[in-house]
């Protein structure tokens, strides 16, 4: 079994505009957990006010949340 050198140099530069889409998507992901993760916590930091609550999860407190375990209700 032999390579195929020619063959590997004609596809090389569609390995390269993969490797720059696979970069350029992975960073817009990246940025996008950054924007929500600042936007969830501003929530969180300046106590968002009943009306908003709902579009947020309207089930979820603070107090849901223990770190020993599940909470009884």
């Amino acid at each position: 079994m032999t390579i195929d050198w020619q063959y590997f140099v004609e596809v090389l530069p569609q390995y390269k505009a993969a490797l720059w889409l696979t970069v350029k998507l992975a960073a817009i992901g990246i940025l996008l957990a950054i924007a929500v993760g600042i936007i969830c916590s501003m929530i969180q930091y300046f106590k968002v006010d009943e009306t908003l609550k709902p579009a947020f999860g309207e089930n979820i407190s603070a107090d849901d949340v223990v770190v020993e375990g599940k909470k009884e209700k």
